[in-house]
């Protein structure tokens, strides 16, 4: 993990920080691109659904689906909230 901790030189965090703030204010119309071309185009790619099927993912029982899509949610919001993709810091006792 310290590998991880020390951002690339080359990372400049002001256009990332631009990038997680444009994301923001527009996501409700990425939220609606990304389920339009995402998840409806993925379902009619004749290779993509052969492996959604075959994993469950998005095509088993409903409650299963809609904790799979809230998760992946999650997971984008938190990389693009202003902050979201600096390395946790560590706390003096080593732990995060």
């Amino acid at each position: 993990m310290r590998r991880y901790e020390t951002i690339p030189e080359w990372v400049d965090l002001e256009r990332v920080l631009r990038g997680q703030q444009v994301f923001m204010r527009y996501l409700p119309m990425c939220a609606v691109a990304l389920f339009y071309s995402s998840l409806v185009g993925g379902f009619s790619a004749p290779k993509i659904t052969k492996v959604l099927i075959a994993t469950g993912y998005l095509t088993g029982e409903p409650k299963r689906v809609i904790r799979r899509i809230g998760d992946t949610a999650s997971m984008v919001a938190d990389c693009c909230s202003p902050g979201g993709l600096r390395p946790p810091q560590r706390r003096p006792d080593g732990c995060y």
